[in-house]
């Protein structure tokens, strides 16, 4: 998301989700498209992961070195604070990007 004025971001990114989730093959039609049932955000942890580091970016963010750049917080916003606003405020705008492989054992 951009906005038509200088600021700046912090991303937070889940690298290692629990949520699963699958996709079925809906026809014998190979042009046909597969049923994809993405699941984001289904374990709690992803959920708790992404508060952890909404929480840790709000903190840097407020670090003194950050203070001649730093006007206010737009997303999540100030008025975000407890657990429960945080989980609203994530399921209504992070989703998880994974790959659709698994990795080899070696990886692991």
């Amino acid at each position: 998301m951009l906005d038509n004025f200088p600021g700046f971001s912090i991303g937070v990114v889940h690298q290692q989700p629990g949520s699963r989730g699958s996709i079925h093959i809906r026809s014998n039609d190979p042009f046909t498209a597969p049923e994809i049932r993405a699941n984001y955000l289904s374990a709690d942890e992803d959920v708790q992961a992404f508060i952890r580091g909404l929480r840790l970016a709000r903190k840097v963010s407020r670090q003194p070195a950050f203070a001649p750049y730093f006007v206010r917080e737009l997303r999540p916003g100030p008025q975000v604070e407890s657990d429960e606003a945080f989980e609203e405020y994530i399921r209504g705008t992070i989703f998880l990007l994974v790959s659709s492989g698994r990795h080899p054992a070696a990886w692991e």
